[in-house]
Parts: structure tokens; sequence; C-alpha cells
């Protein structure tokens, strides 16, 4: 039987930030509901645009809208949305992408299987379907200084090469540093998942399905700066 109380009570909020998002943002709203199969609480963190999307946000009582009085930056209103979460995770989002169905449900999925994970992020493809970079290593010294240095001019140096993760086989779980790959999103268009290989010792992986976020954060790390 289904615990319908605990379904009730939800997991994720989601915390976008907007400064004139214009139509971007009703198509955000609007491809929430088929991201997860359970309730998802959501911030609009406005940075004072007058474009008419507050007005708009503001009519609906599913949002919980957040008007920052000024252009604090993208961190400091990602901040304002995260310090309302009474959550367990927090996705921060930026309004010009679209939620495909079972995303959230995809990043909670892998979020039970590696308890010790602090933070997950999606893969990404843009609206003509290519990868989208969004994929990091943490850098050392001197990879940072060189993919700094040469990424723009030389695309191919190693620096930036052994930095960027999107040109790998994503792997959930993974040691390196960067935030654990779990499903795949899309920037303002849907797209094809694949299949995730399960934590070692167990033979469970996701089903494949259709996902767009950017990044979920258990809510007691760090914020956003």
């Amino acid at each position: 039987m289904t615990d319908t109380t605990a379904d009730a009570v939800p997991r994720v909020r989601i915390v976008v930030v907007t400064y004139f998002p214009g139509d971007f943002l009703t198509e955000f709203l609007s491809s929430l509901p088929n991201a997860s199969a359970h309730p998802v609480s959501v911030s609009v963190v406005d940075n004072g645009s007058t474009d008419g999307s507050v007005e708009r946000v503001r009519r609906d009582p599913a949002v919980d809208l957040v008007e920052s009085g000024s252009n604090r930056g993208y961190g400091g209103a990602a901040n304002l949305g995260v310090a309302r979460a009474t959550e367990e995770w927090v996705v921060v989002v930026n309004p010009d992408i679209e939620f495909e169905e079972g995303s959230i449900d995809g990043l909670l999925a892998v979020a039970d299987r590696w308890p010790r994970a602090g933070a997950l992020g999606p893969r990404i493809h843009t609206a003509d379907g290519m990868l989208y970079p969004s994929a990091r290593d943490l850098p050392s010294l001197g990879r940072g200084i060189g993919h700094a240095v040469f990424g723009w001019v030389w695309p191919a140096n190693p620096w930036t090469a052994s930095y960027r993760r999107e040109r790998g086989t994503p792997v959930e779980g993974s040691r390196s540093g960067a935030l654990t790959r779990a499903t795949s999103c899309t920037s303002r268009t849907p797209t094809s998942a694949i299949d995730w290989p399960a934590p070692a010792g167990t033979s469970s992986t996701p089903p494949r399905r259709r996902s767009s976020t950017t990044a979920a954060t258990r809510r007691r790390a760090t914020s956003t700066r």
C-alpha cells in the first residue's frame, strides 16, 4: 500500500532564479508536473524583472514567489531560495530549461543509492540534441590555469580535455570529484537518457527516461555563492 502521508511531504524544492525570463519561465513551470510522481515545492526568486513574469507567477498559488528587490546576481538570489527550503534536496535551475518525465524522480533514485552524495548533476542537451558541457572535474592548479588560458583559443588542449567530463562515458558515483551524473536533461528541448550503471554490488539501474534538471544539492550542504 502506498503511504499517502509520506508522499504528501515533498523531498525536493526547486529553486529557479529569474531576471526578465519572458516565456521561458511559463514553459519551465509547465514542464514541472511530469518531472515527479510526488509533490515538489517550487520557489521562483526574481531579481527585479519588469516583463510581466512576476505578475504571472504571483497568480499561481502553487509557486512560492520571492522578490529580491534588486538584481542580487545568480548566487545571491539562489541563496534566498535555498534558505526557504525545509526539504531534503534542493534543485537549483535556470528558467530556460524544460523538465522531462521522471527527471526529478530519477535524481532522487540515484540519491537513494548513494546516501553519502552531497550533490548530483544531470546530463544536459541543447536544442539540437548536442551534449552540453556541464560536467567538470575538480581541477588541479595546473589544469585550471591551462584550461583558463587555452580553453577558448585551443579547445582541444590537454588541460581542457582532462577537465571537461562530457567527452567520456558518464558514470554514476564517480570518484573523480565531478558531480554525480544522474539522469539526462535538456536545455529547452526533449532528449533521451542513457541507462546508468548501478553502484558496485547492486544490479539495478534507473529506467531509460527523458529528463531535465540542472543540479540537485542536499540541503545540509553549502548553498551557491
